[in-house]
């Protein structure tokens, strides 16, 4: 997987377009700032800030995103090496009892499969 597979998911695009929300919004609020009347200057500003706080927490929220779809990858890539590695040592195992203990063959997929009913 790729970082585009990232990007083109459902959770990417949906913050994306909120940060693309806050900075239009950021954006506005600064134009109305240079033509606010005095008593407006501070509640604007206070805004601005607000929304730059918005912004910053939503930049930090994808990063962390992105973080658990990577680790999540890699932890689902080492799930299938490590399923692959343990069929390969079953399959060791099968072929050992054949050949030196066939007569546990049938004892040894029973364990295996869950159905071993010798407790």
């Amino acid at each position: 997987m790729s970082e585009d597979d990232y990007t083109n998911s459902e959770n990417y695009r949906k913050n994306y377009e909120i940060l693309l929300d806050l900075i239009e919004r950021r954006d506005d609020l600064r134009r109305l700032l240079k033509i606010a009347q005095p008593q407006w200057i501070g509640p604007a500003r206070e805004a601005i800030a607000r929304v730059d706080d918005c912004i910053e927490r939503t930049e930090v929220i994808m990063d962390l995103e992105r973080q658990l779809y990577e680790e999540t990858i890699k932890a689902e890539e080492e799930e299938a090496r490590l399923a692959e590695m343990a069929e390969g040592i079953i399959d060791e195992l099968r072929d050992h009892v054949a050949r030196n203990n066939p007569e546990k063959l049938e004892l040894l997929e029973a364990i295996l499969s869950g159905d071993d009913k010798t407790h």
